[in-house]
């Protein structure tokens, strides 16, 4: 396998996780705006009718804090392995594949967000 074919599966891997990170970045966008939806549901409530609705409603909106917490670790796992996983993986003539991610994050001008 030569240089080209290595930078071109490192920037197939990488378009797949970017795809991934902005479908778990949009899935928290979501997320969010049903928290907002559904707190502003329960302080619109009247008291007899949120002693009713309310816990079933906060339960929903644990849920989805949790499901954003665990969204935001995996958000940043997969910075860290798509820029540190190559760190100690080297080709046959001593180019590591870290520097080779260094390589196309300068070419295409990636730049580092989380």
């Amino acid at each position: 396998m030569n240089n080209k074919e290595i930078i071109n599966l490192l920037k197939e891997e990488r378009n797949a996780l970017d795809l991934q990170r902005h479908n778990i970045k949009e899935t928290n966008r979501r997320l969010n705006l049903q928290i907002r939806r559904l707190t502003d549901d329960i302080n619109r409530m009247s008291p007899a009718v949120k002693k009713r609705f309310a816990p079933r409603l906060r339960r929903q909106i644990k849920i989805s804090r949790e499901n954003i917490d665990n969204n935001n670790y995996y958000l940043l796992r997969t910075w860290s392995e798509k820029n540190i996983r190559w760190e100690n993986k080297c080709t046959d003539n001593g180019i590591c594949w870290f520097k080779l991610t260094q390589l196309i994050e300068e070419e295409r001008g990636w730049g580092i967000y989380i």
